[in-house]
């Protein structure tokens, strides 16, 4: 049997449905199933993702190892997956991120002959047979990803460890760092490893062909709530490491009435009719109004519970 060379971690919350479709395109890799696993980390999901892991296990052609852990958040989750990954490297994949059937081998590729310092980002995009919505080409812009600013690029910096579709050796890890889980939300977790490793020598290297399909229905529901998060996110960031922008303080609690009562109901005033009319532009700019609230709603909430 070969060495085991990789190990795939996905932290998984109340998302069967996806996880079903993410584990099953493993079956279809280029490589040879002794030469990765998979380590899923359910944090906690209460929708049969137990049930549904034990099912996949007998028709699934490579090895599917399943821990599971009370609600911590996907920082928890993931440094579980890195304590009992077998690989030599850990690729990080989101569980609504579907591989394309040379994404480990893409991986892989990068890693041969190179150092220990040096990460993989692969890319994330939009399933091709999905038609995107108006918000979905809205984070396109750089809200959710910011590929397009990799476009020519082999180097990518700190703000772009996205653990939606990353790989670093194992080895480097244990040495240097894993996952502060004081941020316990699925929101600047990942950059926040990715700004420490590197002050540690990490090299993150972009290869645009190992790619992973992003199969999430989103809305702006949902956004709204990831916005609360990274808001949240920011103060923890900020206070961490005061040497980086930006730095909120309570003047951010104030701005919050203006945002609430006068720009945000103009906004969502707007966005049905920027809708139906199918005006992009006045939509991305609504879509900024609101979800620019919400995220300094979250700054506001965090601020204040540690008393600032």
């Amino acid at each position: 049997m070969k060495d085991l060379l990789l190990s795939v971690v996905i932290p998984t919350y109340n998302r069967k449905e996806s996880l079903k479709r993410v584990l099953e395109a493993f079956n279809y890799q280029s490589i040879s199933f002794d030469e990765f696993e998979v380590v899923v980390v359910d944090d906690g999901s209460l929708d049969g993702t137990q049930k549904l892991l034990d099912q996949l296990k007998s028709e699934l052609k490579y090895s599917l190892r399943n821990f599971y852990q009370q609600h911590k958040g996907p920082s928890a989750a993931r440094n579980l997956g890195i304590k009992e990954a077998k690989g030599e490297i850990i690729l990080f994949l989101g569980d609504d991120i579907v591989p394309h059937k040379n994404l480990i081998e893409e991986h892989l590729k990068m890693h041969k002959d190179l150092p220990e310092n040096i990460a993989v980002l692969g890319l994330v995009e939009w399933p091709p047979e999905v038609k995107k919505t108006p918000l979905m080409e809205y984070l396109d812009n750089g809200v959710q990803f910011s590929y397009s600013r990799l476009k020519g690029k082999t180097k990518a910096d700190f703000n772009c460890f996205w653990t939606a579709n990353i790989s670093v050796k194992k080895s480097f890890l244990l040495k240097h760092g894993v996952f502060d889980e004081e941020f316990c939300y699925p929101a600047h977790e990942d950059t926040e490893l990715g700004y420490r490793l590197i002050k540690r020598g990490l090299e993150i290297l972009y290869n645009p062909y190992a790619i992973g399909y992003h199969y999430h229905y989103v809305t702006l529901k949902s956004y709204i709530q990831k916005h609360i998060y990274i808001g949240r996110a920011i103060v923890k960031f900020s206070r961490k490491y005061p040497e980086l922008p930006p730095h909120p303080d309570m003047k951010e609690v104030k701005k919050i009435f203006y945002w609430k009562y006068i720009k945000l109901p103009i906004a969502i005033g707007i966005l049905p009719f920027a809708y139906i009319f199918k005006i992009k532009k006045i939509l991305f700019i609504c879509y900024n109004v609101v979800l620019n609230y919400y995220k300094l709603k979250g700054i506001s909430m965090e601020l204040k519970s540690k008393n600032l």
